[in-house]
């Protein structure tokens, strides 16, 4: 679909697949949640979402710097490098992590 010049995709679900206004590239799970976005200009993942397997959101995570946050019972935490594999390794041994 065309807009003001920029081109805009979907998929069957009505998930946006690509933002030609903002040049960026959309990716959806099976839950229709998104679960990355990446740059028209480079293929890496700017952002990765990462869901439990009831669709509940988890991880907000920038893959280049490893940095973003985790959600869990109401709480937000920030990843860094010196708390991101002490986190995700909690997530994955207590409460049954699985990544879309």
């Amino acid at each position: 679909m065309q807009l003001n010049g920029s081109t805009y995709q979907y998929d069957a679900n009505g998930n946006m697949t690509h933002d030609g206004r903002r040049g960026l590239d959309l990716s959806w799970n099976h839950l229709n949640r998104p679960s990355s976005i990446c740059s028209d200009e480079d293929e890496d993942a700017l952002v990765n979402y990462t869901y439990l397997t009831d669709g509940t959101k988890v991880i907000t995570q920038q893959p280049a710097t490893g940095e973003g946050y985790a959600y869990l019972d109401k709480r937000t935490t920030e990843l860094t490098d010196d708390n991101k594999e002490q986190l995700t390794f909690g997530l994955n041994s207590s409460i049954g992590f699985r990544a879309f």
